[in-house]
């Protein structure tokens, strides 16, 4: 199941998830995660776009974590001139101007910045680290940068010595309480990008996973694919403004999510209308600008497949949109104003609670018919056994049933 860490919101890796590791970046510690969630740190490195360098090596009798990674990468990346050269300088018995400490620290530091090459890169260092005072794990936070992060295991918080933090932290990953069911977003990018943004940290925050289509819409994917997720999800947050009215992707959106009829179950709205109001003058106006819209594609080329499906989505919007704008006059929506007071926190709760209710929601059990009816009037009595904890489904009572023990 997708897991959060207990984190700053800001994030480096699949943010629009809800699922992300520390912002290491930009507050620059090395976070300890327990050894028991291993897999899921993996499974997150291998979906980022951050170079990752797997360290499996642990310090021997007499060495530091400096020398061991050092020693690590020169093995590794052997085949690489500068890597290979500045390995070899450290042998160099000329060069007494530094002690050998410094001397390792110097050439760690240059060949972590020449691999990172000017983007992030991850030393992830996979084996349990304990003893972090006796081995000198500290002294790698002073490699960590705008471009190099570390992140490594421990069995217990207890293998974090107080005296090394912040800047080396535990962090507990948290599970995502809607696994596979995120949180989708129909809204106008014109006007409402910020207060998304703004929402979106907030849900992370509540570890809410979430999707947004131009996070998770990759060049190779169909948009309409998308707007098909977004009609079938199960939560869904619309921004309704001017612009959204007035927006084809959006509308598209709108009629994908009204071809199901528990509306009111699955979607939240947050006003921010501005010219539009909720009233039948707008609704006539709004609509009224569709029809024309698909009046354009009456007299297309049927061969046209393009125009064809076009004037088809545009249908779509004309007969589902008086359904959806009577949950715009009749449901409640949040005004946009208040979520941005509060950072969205109050919308996040509720979205929380919603979540929650439904995971939380037991369904009655299904009863299964006999094919094969009793007829009582023409047999005598009948004892049924039920053997399990199924219920027994009785339909057409006309005489009296007895129930023993």
């Amino acid at each position: 199941m997708p897991l959060a860490l207990i984190c700053s919101y800001t994030s480096w890796t699949m943010p629009n998830k809800g699922t992300y590791l520390p912002n290491i970046w930009s507050e620059r510690f090395i976070p300890v995660i327990p050894e028991s969630q291993s897999k899921d740190v993996q499974e997150l490195l291998n979906e980022t776009d951050c170079t990752c360098i797997c360290v499996d090596e642990y310090p021997a009798n007499g060495q530091d974590w400096v020398e061991t990674v050092l020693m690590f990468l020169g093995e590794k990346f052997a085949s690489n001139l500068f890597v290979t050269q500045t390995m070899e300088a450290l042998q160099d018995a000329s060069r007494t101007a530094f002690s050998p400490p410094a001397r390792r620290g110097m050439a760690l530091k240059a060949i972590l910045q020449h691999l990172s090459n000017g983007k992030k890169l991850v030393l992830y260092i996979r084996r349990p680290v304990s003893h972090m005072i006796e081995t000198d794990f500290e002294h790698l936070s002073h490699f960590i940068g705008p471009t190099i992060g570390i992140l490594c295991h421990a069995t217990s918080e207890t293998n974090v010595p107080l005296s090394l933090q912040p800047t080396i932290r535990y962090h507990i990953m948290r599970q995502m309480i809607n696994p596979n069911q995120p949180v989708f977003f129909s809204y106008s990018r014109e006007d409402s990008t910020g207060l998304v943004d703004t929402i979106c940290r907030a849900l992370e925050s509540t570890d809410i996973e979430y999707s947004l289509d131009m996070i998770d819409t990759r060049l190779q994917d169909s948009i309409k694919e998308y707007e098909r997720k977004i009609g079938d999800a199960e939560y869904i947050i619309i921004v309704i403004s001017d612009n959204y009215f007035y927006s084809r992707d959006c509308m598209y959106e709108m009629s994908a999510i009204m071809r199901r009829d528990d509306f009111s179950k699955r979607v939240v709205l947050i006003d921010k209308l501005g010219k539009i109001k909720r009233n039948k003058k707008s609704h006539d106006i709004v609509l009224a600008h569709w029809k024309k819209e698909y009046d354009d594609y009456i007299d297309i080329d049927p061969s046209n497949q393009t125009m064809t499906e076009e004037r088809h989505h545009l249908e779509g919007i004309i007969q589902k949109f008086p359904a959806f704008w009577r949950h715009v006059v009749d449901d409640l929506a949040e005004d946009y104003k208040k979520v941005e007071k509060d950072s969205a926190k109050t919308l996040a709760e509720f979205m929380s609670t919603m979540i929650k209710r439904n995971n939380n929601a037991v369904q009655a059990p299904q009863m299964q018919i006999l094919n094969d009816p009793v007829h009582s009037g023409d047999t005598p009595s009948i004892e049924v056994r039920q053997i399990g904890d199924h219920p027994v489904y009785i339909g057409n009572i006309n005489g009296d049933v007895h129930f023993g023990a």
